[in-house]
């Protein structure tokens, strides 16, 4: 998806894009999403925050503003050391 992402894309256009994957697929393809709550630490959080297309790779210059986020995100949501997601 980086390559349908670039330059910073907002994640709406990015999203309209992957809702248009079916067309570049040569089989069928399906989409399905699971609900549920995962349990993550502090570097899982920061490596499923790194795995979006759109996020800054390690020799971008945000990319140190993501890092500080994610400590900003312990301090203020981290409960026994960890994070609720879904």
């Amino acid at each position: 998806m980086r390559s349908f992402t670039a330059n910073q894309v907002i994640a709406c256009e990015a999203k309209a894009k992957y809702a248009r994957l079916s067309e570049f697929l040569v089989r069928d393809y399906r989409h399905e999403e699971l609900e549920g709550t995962m349990r993550v630490t502090e570097a899982e959080l920061f490596g499923l925050l790194r795995s979006g297309s759109h996020m800054p790779l390690p020799g971008d210059p945000r990319f140190r503003d993501l890092e500080r986020g994610t400590s900003d995100l312990r301090a203020l949501h981290a409960v026994d050391g960890g994070f609720s997601c879904r």
